[in-house]
């Protein structure tokens, strides 16, 4: 009894000292109560929220350790902090942790060696809902233009990471810096950051288990020499970049991605359109430098190559890189010098599996080309259009197998016919039901990737499809979500399906509701169409025009149910509309 009455007086303790605490969190307004950001923070105790009125304050703040939440109003009516060019604009450096949170605020005009707007050092806060712009890292080792993180696990989420600079040698990350770090660095636009001869355009990762999510990171640069990186570079560590919009990054090689040793992970990012310069180097979407990382369910598409003694407008493997390249859809693509969709070279020997590597160009070897010192090993792929050829081996130990490739290669269960992609014209490549791609593959070499790269099942038959798509009931659309032009909504089903019907839903169920026919994602209410039975092609094309009344920004559920109600029907994925 003893026992029990020692542990019940503990409990209570511990409740009243954390009503004691919830009592004493207060709000504290800046400037009401305190004139500057910085006089609010020196006063605050555990659990205050600071309340930054709109204006522009000219401090350089240090949160001193403290757990409380500094929070600007959100909108066109923030406060900004400007650091007038005396150093970082905020500064975490006493061990803070995600209870110190800076929320809200245009953080600019800041200048200082390492982390221009934001500073972390052996910090680990949360920077959330911010606009991070205009702010320098100088001097030699410079780093972090937007943001710097030394040893902490920050998250940083929702910020507008923008206009930044990094103007030094050795240091690099002018969107964000971080090293030895396991930053969360979610949902924010990292765009026009720009290096000076360093890497990181965007985001620089050095030793770190960082992961890297649902970003859009556009138009970033690193210039001169090194200048690797131009969306973002990753340096050993076991970082996990995924779901990323990586478009319109420039470096000297690796426009998109750059990755030096350790095992990265890169998975269902769409990098598009980014550039390496430089005429000696390669990997226009991503650059693999002695390191193998696992590049899956991604779209590598249109990147540019410019190196003449290297190529890979998708993917340059060079120094011994041995990456696993799995269900990748890798088209449009162009490399000087070789490998329009991937390159291969100095001991270089990656594993290829159910990519789709399609209308990509180069000099030579426009689908896949790798020097004599190189082997991959490429299984289940599709290598159509590609010009000057397919494929083009150096080496004799280079195989192929159980792949589509056009005029043919030696290999077991190779084909030379036509994919019967949906719309080759307008690089629809999704596989019809007539393929002879469909059910063609190896489940042997597939036994490790159960998804295709819009996560739509795999091995749904016997075998496995050849390429990155599975044949599978699935809703997806062609053409750009812009008021009153046309657009494509696709259906994909069994051929003879007697009825498929399109919704469209007030809003999105998360989590969806679990139903006989799969998960429904539809809010009710809902309207719906009817489509009619689905084609001998397996895919029913719906012309559409995209609403007047619809607003850029604003977001529209769709999902089809293919087959008549209470027959076996099958709800399709969620296909969400965003007005752009």
């Amino acid at each position: 009894m003893d026992g029990i009455r020692t542990i019940t007086l503990f409990a209570a303790f511990i409740y009243a000292v954390c009503l004691c605490s919830a009592a004493q969190a207060a709000t504290i307004d800046v400037p009401a109560d305190y004139p500057t950001i910085q006089g609010a923070i020196d006063a605050a105790l555990l659990g205050d929220v600071i309340h930054v009125a709109p204006g522009t304050y000219p401090e350089n703040i240090d949160f001193f350790g403290k757990a409380i939440t500094v929070k600007g109003d959100i909108g066109a009516a923030s406060a900004t902090i400007d650091g007038s060019r005396l150093g970082s604009v905020v500064t975490f450096q006493n061990g803070e942790d995600l209870s110190s949170v800076l929320e809200g605020f245009v953080i600019t005009n800041g200048l200082n060696k390492l982390g221009g707007g934001v500073c972390c050092d052996a910090a680990s806060p949360t920077i959330m809902y911010n606009t991070i712009t205009d702010n320098t890292a100088e001097g030699e080792g410079g780093a972090g233009g937007g943001i710097y993180c030394l040893n902490g696990s920050p998250v940083i989420s929702g910020n507008v990471i923008s206009d930044n600079r990094v103007l030094s040698y050795n240091g690099g990350g002018a969107g964000v810096f971080c090293k030895e770090s396991s930053a969360i660095i979610s949902v924010n636009t990292i765009t026009l950051n720009r290096t000076d001869h360093d890497e990181g355009g965007g985001i620089h990762l050095i030793y770190c288990s960082a992961t890297v999510t649902r970003n859009v990171i556009t138009d970033n640069s690193a210039s001169g020499n090194p200048g690797d990186g131009g969306g973002v570079y990753n340096y050993y560590g076991q970082s996990v970049i995924d779901g990323n919009l990586i478009a319109g990054n420039r470096s000297t090689r690796g426009g998109g991605v750059i990755c030096f040793y350790g095992s990265t992970t890169i998975i269902r990012n769409r990098i598009i359109g980014n550039q390496s310069t430089s005429t000696l180097d390669g990997g226009g979407g991503v650059y693999c430098w002695n390191s193998s990382p696992v590049i899956a369910y991604n779209e590598i598409l249109q990147n540019f190559a410019n190196g003449r003694s290297s190529g890979g407008g998708g993917i340059d493997c060079y120094n011994q890189s041995d990456p696993v390249i799995a269900c990748n859809l890798i088209a449009g693509n162009f490399g000087y010098l070789g490998g329009g969709g991937i390159f291969c070279e100095d001991r270089s020997s990656p594993t290829v599996i159910n990519n789709t590597i399609v209308d990509n160009i180069s000099s030579t070897g426009g689908g896949i080309f790798c020097d004599s010192s190189s082997a991959p090993a490429v299984t289940n792929s599709i290598l159509w259009g590609n010009f000057p050829d397919q494929l083009l081996s150096e080496s004799s130990a280079a195989t192929v197998t159980y792949s589509a490739i056009e005029y043919g290669w030696p290999g077991v269960g190779n084909i030379d016919i036509d994919p019967l992609f949906a719309e080759y014209g307008i690089g629809d490549y999704h596989l019809t039901y007539d393929s002879p791609c469909r059910d063609a593959g190896d489940n042997a070499a597939a036994i490790k990737i159960d998804e295709d790269f819009e996560t739509d099942p795999r091995i749904v038959d016997a075998e496995v499809d050849m390429g990155c798509d599975e044949f599978y009931a699935h809703l997806y659309h062609h053409g750009s979500v812009v008021p009153g032009q046309e657009i494509s909504i696709r259906v994909v089903g069994t051929p003879g399906t007697v009825q498929t019907t399109l919704a469209i839903g007030s809003g999105v169920l998360d989590p969806p509701q679990s139903t006989a026919f799969g998960d429904l994602y539809l809010l009710a209410p809902y309207k719906q169409f009817k489509l009619g039975a689905v084609p001998s092609m397996g895919i029913i094309v719906v012309p559409a025009t995209v609403p007047a009344t619809w607003i850029a920004g604003e977001s529209y559920p769709f999902q089809a149910l293919i087959g008549p109600p209470m027959t076996g029907s099958q709800l399709t994925n969620l296909m969400v509309l965003t007005v752009e």
